[in-house]
């Protein structure tokens, strides 16, 4: 083969090659996604469904809320003394007129039998005083006022009588009395000791009267008002709910645009002072199309639903106009009556192949 001949195949096959390469890269042109979505999944899914339907809808307000009580009362000791007996513990109910804790009151009791003598004995020199002035003790109440307090301060009987009201006082206060009815809580001291006056013996709470502080959005304060209900919930996994309604709305925006509320809770006896609890707030609007919020999957970072139509998963873009914790309302994208697809739409995409539990 002459070297003529060599050169010319080596630039065919070179030119072969070049158009392999190019026919290789070149783009498939693209289709219209509206008019025809390419199909990711051949295989058959596995979906259930829910028709969407027309519903009044609940938009709710979601917080992080402190419990607090509404009238507690911080037992102090107003005498000093031995503690001699303690009625009650922690977590214990009172009610209004029980004895709490008790110190020894032999002494107080002493002072109160001299001090009554005391008193005695100056109203009988006064109304001796009385007597020599011509009154007698059956007309006592017609002595003229100022003759009458004459003889009350020369009979000594005005600090007589004041010694025993302070007697009477002290002998009262050798006891703690509940005020109301409540709970015990934050018990200071234990067994047989001297009265401490500087810090309360213990609180009571009343636990029928708790409330929840919680803050809401400066924006979301068109949606709320005074008297609207709220539902209370524990963060220990108890799925119980409890009920109240606003009592207050502080009219101060902070720098963080949140709003201080304050709601009255119903039936809180398991409530506890200080507790964290989630608040929510519920307001019911017009009728609306609601579908589950898991019936809504994200497609290039706009909300989509999957419509069942005759085995195949339809591709609907929607218009969201509300949420809450369990449904979703649509205000553009489908329609009343659709067969809306709740699960197994994870990995569809448009004309699926479907078959329906």
């Amino acid at each position: 083969m002459n070297k003529k001949s060599m050169i010319k195949r080596i630039f065919l096959i070179a030119f072969v090659g070049i158009m392999l390469i190019f026919s290789c890269n070149k783009k498939a042109p693209v289709q219209d996604i509206e008019n025809s979505r390419i199909v990711l999944n051949e295989e058959v899914q596995e979906v259930s469904i829910c028709i969407a339907k027309k519903e009044p809808f609940v938009s709710q307000i979601i917080s992080n809320g402190k419990l607090f009580t509404s009238k507690y009362a911080d037992m102090y000791w107003q005498s000093l003394g031995i503690i001699e007996k303690i009625n009650v513990k922690n977590g214990q109910i009172v009610k209004e007129g029980d004895v709490i804790a008790e110190l020894n009151d032999f002494k107080s009791r002493k002072a109160l039998e001299s001090a009554a003598a005391n008193l005695e004995q100056s109203k009988l020199q006064m109304y001796e005083i009385l007597i020599e002035q011509g009154y007698s003790i059956e007309s006592i109440n017609q002595v003229p006022e100022k003759i009458l307090d004459l003889a009350k301060i020369k009979s000594g009987y005005e600090n007589a009588k004041s010694m025993y009201d302070l007697a009477s006082w002290e002998v009262m206060n050798t006891k703690l009395i509940a005020p109301f009815h409540g709970v015990i809580a934050n018990v200071s001291q234990r067994g047989v000791g001297l009265s401490d006056l500087t810090k309360p013996f213990c609180k009571i709470i009343d636990y029928e009267r708790m409330n929840v502080e919680f803050f809401v959005m400066e924006h979301e304060l068109v949606s709320i008002k005074e008297g609207d209900e709220v539902e209370v919930k524990m963060f220990n996994g108890n799925s119980k709910i409890y009920s109240g309604k606003i009592s207050e709305i502080n009219p101060f925006v902070d720098e963080n645009s949140k709003v201080k509320v304050i709601a009255q809770i119903n039936n809180s006896k398991d409530l506890y002072d200080g507790m964290n609890v989630r608040v929510s707030i519920n307001k019911k609007s017009e009728k609306v199309i609601l579908i589950p919020r898991e019936a809504v999957v994200i497609r290039s970072g706009k909300p989509v639903v999957f419509v069942a139509k005759k085995s195949k998963a339809q591709w609907h873009s929607v218009t969201i106009s509300g949420e809450n914790n369990v449904d979703v309302a649509i205000s553009e994208g489908i329609t009343e009556g659709d067969s809306v697809i709740v699960t197994g739409n994870i990995n569809l995409a448009h004309n699926s192949n479907i078959v329906i539990r």
